[in-house]
């Protein structure tokens, strides 16, 4: 599968079940022919359709110092294995 990882989603400010929705939304509005390549690249190699999953590395501090929150990784971490 390709994935499409949406970064920085810790500046959203809703629970992670409800970012799916609104980085879906984000993708099709902004990146639309993007994806509909990457789908067709999918459906050219029989890959199952292209998972968009937001992710983020928690908050950072100072631009170089971050709190590791391993919430976005355990999901992303999910989806590979299933």
């Amino acid at each position: 599968s390709i994935y499409l990882l949406i970064t920085k989603v810790d500046k959203i400010d809703k629970q992670y079940n409800e970012l799916n929705n609104i980085v879906k939304k984000y993708v099709s509005e902004n990146y639309l022919a993007l994806y509909n390549h990457i789908e067709d690249i999918s459906k050219l190699y029989c890959l199952r359709k292209p998972l968009i999953i937001p992710f983020s590395i928690g908050k950072v501090f100072f631009q170089e110092y971050f709190e590791f929150n391993h919430t976005y990784a355990t999901h992303f971490l999910k989806e590979l294995i299933l």
